[in-house]
């Protein structure tokens, strides 16, 4: 990477000056693409939404017949809580588990740093956009190069990917759970087959977006659930006291994987551009943003906090299975968030499922064979999704930890500094502290890697 952007710097620093006289002349072809590419930028650099009406072409391509810029609506307290619902998902069930394995003391130091270099990597992600315009992805590649915007994507599917496999993980567990306290357990591969074939049929309909309301009251289920645990935790580490297995730190080993956890929680910058372009003018500030991670910040420590001081280091992940499942509320919180997250794994996982079918069905010209490909990519990916986390089991602290460090720490720290540095950092203070962004990124990428 730093190769890359090494050159990159140096094709930006030429890229400034004026164009040479003496350039060969473009090919129709060539004219063609630049053109496309001007009008991609025009409309990626809008400080709108675009709105886009597909038609598909005979050989299967989407090819746009209109489009048109929506205008913002989010005000300050909207883009507040946009980052914010953003920001907690179903990893934060995870995270007693994940204090318990770092000990209370690693954890809370790990999230204080991950919460600054958060803040830092939003920064300077965002002065990059508000200077030079253009998604994620672009940014990667005017810095960069090729390299940069393929890598960044690929981080960007690895996290949507993780989001599918740890909502099909805790349907897998839930249920095996409630099973288990109604007096017989059903088994992971049972459920895994069961969860296959009530997917398959769902995730063949062509329009996915008709599932979006279920997001919506996935994100309230998900509130109400913290909520609930928050307060059970408190109550009982009041009345029980702290629990004799918790510990101020673990192992190395173990605490180290922490980092990953708490990179993969607060991770955010993916969507960053996104909430911007939904944003009114003035809306859109570093301290609503800061605001937002704060806030976050705070729930993710009481509920680690609290959750390891009451259950100790046998709290299960998720920490729901660390509950009475013999009683009658728990067991319907569980199942209801369990029917939310059945549609909510399918919208999740639709972008990823974009991608594969552009690249996996874009050159069968027979329309029959297209539609036949198209829904074995969708039924692939969701079945692939859902034996991962039958292999997984219990284990996802491991397995967030580990896409933490690989996928999400890229995306907020290191690609981040990356591009500031190359494109927009002119003082010698800029270009230390993204230096200091890259090496931290660079720090949770490979000790999680490592451990």
């Amino acid at each position: 990477i730093i190769i890359i952007s090494i050159g990159s710097m140096e094709e930006n620093r030429n890229g400034i000056l004026p164009v040479n006289p003496n350039t060969p002349m473009l090919t129709s072809k060539e004219r063609e693409m630049k053109s496309e590419e001007k009008n991609e930028d025009q409309y990626s650099e809008s400080d709108f939404l675009v709105e886009e009406e597909r038609k598909e072409t005979p050989d299967g391509s989407q090819k746009i017949i209109l489009r048109r810029e929506i205008s913002p609506t989010l005000g300050r307290a909207g883009v507040y809580f946009t980052l914010f619902k953003g920001l907690i998902g179903i990893g934060i069930l995870f995270l007693p588990r994940a204090f318990s394995r770092a000990g209370w003391a690693i954890s809370i130091v790990s999230f204080l740093l991950c919460a600054f270099f958060t803040i830092e990597g939003m920064s300077r992600l965002m002065i990059s956009h508000e200077a030079l315009g253009g998604s994620y992805s672009r940014l990667s590649k005017k810095s960069l190069g090729t390299a940069g915007k393929i890598l960044t994507e690929v981080c960007i599917f690895l996290t949507q990917v993780t989001c599918v496999i740890g909502y099909a993980g805790y349907i897998l567990v839930s249920i095996n759970r409630i099973s288990e306290a109604l007096g017989y357990a059903i088994p992971y591969y049972a459920i895994g087959i069961g969860m296959t074939l009530v997917f398959a049929p769902l995730v063949s309909i062509k329009d996915l977006t008709l599932f979006a309301s279920f997001h919506i009251a996935a994100d309230i289920l998900i509130f109400i659930v913290c909520i609930y645990i928050e307060v059970y935790s408190i109550v009982t580490f009041a009345t029980d006291g702290v629990k004799k297995s918790v510990a101020a730190t673990q192992s190395f080993f173990t605490s180290m994987q922490i980092f990953g956890v708490a990179t993969g929680a607060f991770e955010i910058c993916a969507t960053l551009i996104p909430i911007r372009k939904q944003a009114a003018p003035n809306a859109f500030t570093e301290s609503v943003q800061r605001t937002a991670i704060i806030s976050a910040s705070i729930l993710y420590f009481t509920f680690g906090l609290f959750g390891y001081l009451a259950f100790g280091y046998e709290v299960k992940g998720p920490v729901t299975l660390s509950l009475n499942q013999h009683n009658t509320e728990v067991k319907v919180i569980e199942l209801a968030y369990v029917l939310v997250l059945i549609p909510t794994s399918i919208l999740q996982i639709y972008p990823v499922i974009q991608i594969c079918e552009l690249y996996g069905a874009k050159n069968i010209q027979s329309s029959c064979r297209r539609e036949l490909v198209r829904i074995l990519i969708r039924i692939g990916l969701i079945a692939a999704t859902i034996w991962i986390a039958v292999g997984i089991g219990e284990r996802f602290d491991k397995g967030f930890a580990i896409m933490g460090g690989l996928a999400m720490a890229p995306l907020s720290y290191i690609f981040p500094g990356l591009i500031h540095l190359v494109l927009v950092a002119e003082t010698t203070l800029d270009r230390a502290r993204d230096i200091i962004l890259i090496i931290f990124g660079g720090f949770c990428f490979v000790i999680v890697t490592l451990v």
